[in-house]
């Protein structure tokens, strides 16, 4: 059933399979996959609990569960999973990879940039591993160390639009000349990309055209219309702009 497609039936049948033999660990671990597949992140992390509890030093449970958490934004927790796969099975450059992950997302960037170093060690030519390393570097703006990163990443994954996009959000924080090239082609990949956007728009300020970046935190705010940095861009453009601008482009706005 996997197979085919038919996700919500075979986590049924994995449903009914631990109801009949709780005992059976392979089950439950069928059961958290099938669902992480369709998205239950809540339901995956509670089956991979119970895999654990029966399978205690299995390094992948505990990774993939990291994952399930992260994905449920429960950060604190996705970080002990997290390292509780790394101890457990510590040659695991991909236990590494999603504590990093993990870390990231809980924006503990200092200790994201050493899981992925680590990773690095066991697996150089981890393009997970570069990109993890590339975003923790940007958010602790070290430009040109992050740039490296996400480059080698991209020498490993040829126009991965993730990898571009982080890429091209790196190069607009530094203030780069390349910046607008690159998140042109990351948002022609993945055109529903909020923070690419927003990046775009404040990459288009900086090179003096307000009306572009007004149409790109417009972008922004259409994916996202709460988005913070979009509406920061949408600020900056319409005051760069003065009167001409929001007179031509926001009307309702004057007087």
């Amino acid at each position: 059933m996997r197979a085919g497609g038919r996700l919500s039936e075979a986590a049924e049948a994995y449903r009914g399979a631990v109801t009949a033999q709780p005992g059976r660990s392979i089950s439950w671990w069928a059961l958290a996959v099938t669902c992480q597949q369709v998205g239950a992140g809540g339901r995956s992390a509670s089956a991979y609990r119970v895999f654990l509890s029966l399978e205690p030093a299995d390094g992948g449970g505990w990774s993939n569960l990291s994952v399930a958490l992260r994905e449920a934004r429960q950060h604190g927790a996705a970080v002990a999973a997290g390292r509780r796969a790394a101890l457990t099975a510590p040659d695991s450059d991909a236990a590494l990879v999603n504590l990093g992950s993990a870390q990231h997302a809980a924006e503990a960037y200092h200790p994201a940039a050493d899981a992925s170093r680590r990773a690095l060690t066991l697996a150089p030519a981890s393009a997970d591993a570069l990109m993890n390393l590339g975003a923790s570097l940007d958010e602790l703006h070290a430009s040109m160390d992050a740039e490296r990163a996400l480059l080698r990443c991209l020498r490993l994954r040829p126009g991965d639009p993730l990898a571009l996009a982080q890429l091209g959000r790196a190069r607009e924080r530094a203030g780069g000349a390349a910046a607008d090239r690159t998140l042109r082609r990351a948002l022609a990949a993945s055109p529903a990309d909020e923070e690419g956007w927003a990046a775009l728009g404040r990459a288009r300020l900086r090179l003096g055209d307000p009306a572009a970046a007004l149409i790109c935190a417009q972008r922004a705010l259409t994916v996202q219309p709460d988005l913070p940095t979009g509406l920061l861009a949408k600020g900056a453009a319409l005051e760069a702009g003065g009167g001409t601008l929001r007179g031509r482009l926001w009307p309702s706005m004057t007087g």
